[in-house]
């Protein structure tokens, strides 16, 4: 739990003020959040935003050098590096390597597993705002395929959305845990795939 000088100075370093009132302050501690919740409420915060100014390069900023032909050999290569190293997270930390959050570490998980599948509701929430504005209907579009859904976070909210989402991941630990929970919170129409290639998203409307 965050203390009131924490809180404080998240208010002077974040926001570049002091707190409104001593009930600001106590609202903070009663909350009972980690100190990472609370430095999360406060950079996502419309105050915080409002700071911060775009960084737009000049127009003459150097070139960026990207390799794009790289060869099936080094691209194998490098995707059997990325399932290695997310199907051992999924092994021994699988909350924690989606959401690097303490209160995400297994030995916590049965207090806060809740709370770890509704942050996947924001997450929904940007992509249909980003649709809207340029005046999609989303009901048009009822197919969706989900690159990288690790253990079905957003998967449960894009299947209100969706009549049917194809959720993939390189990692089999992890689809194993999102097919397990997308069941307890009674998620219908998803398939899961575990493949390295794209095909999956053939035949989909929308690729989340």
């Amino acid at each position: 739990m965050v203390t009131r000088t924490e809180v404080e100075m998240a208010y002077r370093l974040l926001l570049g003020r002091e707190p409104e009132n001593e009930n600001a302050v106590n609202a903070q501690i009663a909350k009972k959040q980690t100190l990472a919740q609370l430095r999360n409420e406060f950079l996502n915060s419309d105050e915080f935003r409002s700071h911060i100014t775009p960084g737009v390069k000049p127009l003459d900023w150097r070139r960026n050098d990207i390799n794009m032909n790289a060869g099936d050999h080094l691209l194998d290569k490098m995707m059997i590096r990325i399932q290695e190293q997310f199907q051992f997270l999924g092994e021994t930390e699988p909350y924690w390597s989606v959401l690097s959050d303490d209160s995400f570490k297994l030995e916590n998980i049965d207090q806060t597993e809740t709370d770890f599948y509704a942050t996947g509701s924001s997450v929904v929430e940007e992509f249909k705002a980003a649709i809207s504005r340029y005046d999609i209907d989303i009901s048009r579009h009822q197919r969706c395929f989900e690159l990288g859904c690790g253990l079905g976070r957003t998967t449960v909210w894009l299947s209100k959305l969706f009549d049917e989402v194809v959720a993939t991941d390189v990692s089999r630990a992890h689809l194993d845990c999102a097919n397990i929970n997308l069941a307890k919170y009674g998620t219908v129409g998803v398939s899961q795939s575990g493949s390295r290639q794209l095909d999956s998203s053939a035949g989909r409307d929308v690729a989340f």
